[in-house]
């Protein structure tokens, strides 16, 4: 456009010098006046042409940007359409590659649950694959065997219809057995040995056992007559209580043979863990673990505040007071009941004392004279 105006406005320069020059040189009748009107003349004839060639050069000139708009247009549309294609051509991979992530970390979960099964079974297999023979509370049996996890026979003697390894004698051996295998244990009371296990769990096994304890808390009830007899609420117990199986759970069948082999007792004669709880004010008065139970094995699952020990009332310390075991996470404890004519000691009966401050969780293994065999031989529960 600049180039045209530029060789336009020259031609009219040199036009009109020319008619300028023409004009000027010819003779005229009416003087300027006729001078000037042709010069006007002039001028309109020679700009005509040059207006009308403006006029269609701005008339290309739009309809070209108008071509090149409707192409941008149409060239855009076909790149959105395009678009639309790829994305519906790849949404069916994305569909299909989430469904293939989807099977992987379900057959990721489905494996590690298998292997944690497997792992279970062998643990459980290997505290449960030397049984005792058949009637180890028998008659016929006067001087049984209770075999670690390990398959490694313990004998005891047999008394009066009870196992007498669970007895003072018995425990202060396997006191001695302990400290031998480098685990940490004290007698508190040589009288009643009561044995105390320091750092006998991992914090974070006492946390996993408390978590999977609350959905199964009930109010404690107590037996009125003895094993299979009607349990019912009373006023001197008044925490909540719940039993957790091991199952094929590799944390909670790690548990169970470690207490199988602290104490000596094979798993098939534990009861499952019971799980505790004391709020403030909660406790369980004096009361005997015994009679059809032969010992008792305690771990602290949680640190106590103030109050919520474990009192032995009529077992005396060197001080004169009663022996007691403040609660302290991770801890445990194991006495026995019964004196070795089969009796019950009374220096075994023990008091919950009440939480002052703070919650108190503990879990308690009962271990008794015969198999146990509901606990054991079913793998879900």
């Amino acid at each position: 456009m600049a180039a045209l105006f530029s060789s336009s406005g020259t031609a009219v320069i040199v036009i009109l010098c020319f008619i300028l020059i023409t004009q000027l040189s010819a003779p005229t009748a009416d003087g300027p006046a006729a001078l000037r009107r042709a010069v006007r003349a002039d001028l309109q004839r020679t700009l005509q042409p040059l207006e009308q060639r403006l006029t269609d050069s701005s008339t290309a000139v739009e309809a070209r940007l108008a071509a090149l708009e409707d192409k941008l247009a149409l060239q855009t549309s076909q790149a959105n359409d395009r678009l639309r294609r790829l994305d519906s051509e790849v949404m069916p991979l994305r569909v299909k590659l989430s469904e293939q992530l989807d099977r992987a970390h379900e057959q990721n979960a489905a494996v590690l649950q298998q292997t944690a099964e497997l792992l279970g079974k062998r643990r459980l297999a290997m505290a449960t694959e030397q049984l005792p023979p058949s009637g180890l509370a028998g008659a016929s049996l006067p001087d049984p065997l209770v075999y670690d996890p390990f398959g490694c026979p313990i004998r005891v003697p047999y008394v009066n219809n009870t196992l007498a390894p669970l007895s003072n004698r018995f425990l202060s051996e396997r006191a001695q057995f302990l400290r031998s295998e480098g685990i940490k244990c004290r007698v508190l009371e040589p009288n009643l040995p009561i044995v105390h296990l320091p750092h006998f769990i991992e914090p974070d096994l006492a946390d996993y056992i408390v978590e999977q304890m609350v959905p199964r808390l009930k109010r404690s009830r107590v037996l009125e007559g003895g094993q299979g007899s009607k349990a019912k609420t009373v006023d001197g117990r008044t925490s909540l209580n719940g039993w957790l199986h091991p199952g094929t759970d590799p944390r909670l069948v790690d548990l169970y043979t470690r207490v199988s082999y602290t104490t000596g007792v094979h798993i098939s004669h534990m009861e499952a863990i019971q799980g505790l709880r004391y709020q403030i004010g909660q406790e369980y008065r004096t009361h005997s673990d015994g009679g059809f139970r032969q010992a008792t094995f305690y771990i602290y699952l949680s640190d106590v505040e103030e109050g919520g020990e474990t009192m032995w009332p009529y077992t005396k310390g060197a001080d004169g007071q009663p022996v007691k075991a403040k609660p302290v996470k991770g801890d445990a404890a194991m006495w026995f009941h019964h004196n070795t004519n089969g009796t019950l000691m009374k220096l075994a009966e023990h008091h919950a004392l009440p939480v002052v401050k703070g919650t108190k969780w503990g879990g308690t293994f009962f271990l008794y004279m015969k198999r146990q065999a509901h606990y054991v031989d079913r793998m879900e529960y």
